[in-house]
């Protein structure tokens, strides 16, 4: 207490500053530290979530996408090359986004209904080419009896993909609300 009462008053002042100083220097780098977590979460976010929904929708979309190519193949008339080549095409395309799904998932009811939509996607597969083969050396309604086994298998892969992306959005809102 001596001490204290022997120092000038500028001294005072001085010391009294850098303790301020301090403070605000400790209070800054809390605020930079927990910025930067905030900041390595959102990425964890977007690169899990917001990339897995993108590719789960554009696999769904290519899902279609070869659904309907399909189904043209099977109503067209004429040469029908064009149409296996836009399948082939579909069916990498939707494999690719199926991939970048897959190391993305975290909830076990995500990777469940992954499972799930990727045996429906290897079920409608070979439905589809037995379409396509089909289309020229059967009856039109030998054709369109495949056609219907094939889009139902369609519906199903499209209704997981769904129920995938709505799992993957609800996870990562759970997520965003613990930060």
């Amino acid at each position: 207490m001596k001490l204290l009462n022997n120092m000038k008053v500028g001294t005072k002042i001085t010391l009294l500053v850098a303790a301020l100083l301090l403070c605000i220097a400790t209070a800054a780098g809390v605020g930079i530290y927990q910025l930067r977590q905030l900041d390595a979460q959102s990425d964890i976010l977007y690169d899990n979530d917001m990339l897995a929904l993108g590719a789960v929708k554009e696999a769904t979309i290519q899902i279609g996408a070869m659904s309907r190519v399909v189904m043209n193949m099977a109503l067209a008339s004429g040469d029908r090359t064009g149409y296996r080549s836009a399948y082939e095409a579909g069916v990498e395309s939707a494999a690719r986004e199926l991939r970048k799904v897959q190391n993305r998932l975290l909830t076990a009811e995500s990777k469940d209904l992954f499972d799930r939509a990727n045996k429906a996607f290897a079920l409608l597969l070979p439905e589809q080419q037995k379409v396509m083969d089909k289309v020229e050396a059967v009856t039109p309604e030998e054709t369109f009896a495949a056609l219907a086994v094939a889009r139902s298998y369609a519906i199903v892969a499209d209704n997981l993909m769904t129920q995938l992306g709505d799992s993957i959005a609800k996870a990562g809102e759970e997520r965003s609300r613990a930060m």
